[in-house]
């Protein structure tokens, strides 16, 4: 018996099982997409994530840590999220708008611009962003940090800003000349885990030092 099949515009398409069953996108592949759809706020929860996951890293090295600083993580994971992420977003693609390529010599300008312009207006905002933040928590408390932020700043930043340099031009050497526009973003923030721990470790020590004096 012959079987005469109709066939009509309104019908899906067949699609095989192999089709139905395949498995989501790569978690890459998934990541690319948000960074089109939500550059700002997908580099911003990315930033915000490292952020803690640095100060976490950090945390659980120092020895004379009794327990987690659960505050100290936020205020980490705030600024990423708040601060880092979208001021990287916007400065990574002012920096591509008008140096785009990666010939030798538009990377060391990209460098020296990120290094020598953007970060002395960076690092002390952030640096002045955590310790505002540290200073709501240590209200009404006896041994709280009363330097003026001007003091702090002018006392701390300098070296700071020399580790920044020894740190970030090698790393934004690479990133500007080998890293796609789309992701230097996430090849920042991967290298901050460990500037991360770093600041965290720093700003840590200096604070309770200061406290003890």
């Amino acid at each position: 018996m012959i079987r005469i099949v109709r066939h009509s515009r309104n019908v899906v398409p067949y699609r095989s099982r192999s089709t139905l069953t395949t498995p989501p996108r790569t978690w890459l592949q998934w990541y690319s997409h948000k960074l089109d759809t939500h550059p700002i706020t997908t580099k911003s929860i990315t930033s915000a994530i490292i952020a803690g996951i640095g100060d976490g890293a950090c945390q659980y090295g120092q020895r004379n840590q009794s327990k987690w600083d659960v505050n100290r993580t936020g205020r980490f994971f705030v600024l990423g999220g708040v601060l880092v992420g979208p001021l990287i977003h916007l400065w990574y693609g002012v920096l591509a708008t008008y140096l785009p390529g990666t010939a030798v010599t538009t990377v060391i300008k990209r460098v020296i611009l990120d290094q020598f312009v953007f970060t002395p207006f960076c690092l002390p905002a952030w640096l002045v962003s955590l310790w505002t933040l540290e200073r709501t928590e240590w209200i009404g408390r006896p041994d709280a940090d009363a330097r003026p932020l001007y003091e702090k700043l002018h006392q701390e930043a300098p070296a700071l800003i020399q580790a920044n340099w020894c740190f970030w031009i090698p790393v934004m050497t690479v990133n500007f000349g080998f890293t796609p526009v789309k992701y230097q973003v996430l090849f920042s923030n991967v290298a901050s885990l460990l500037w991360n721990a770093y600041m965290s470790f720093t700003t840590s020590r200096r604070t309770m030092t200061a406290k003890v004096l």
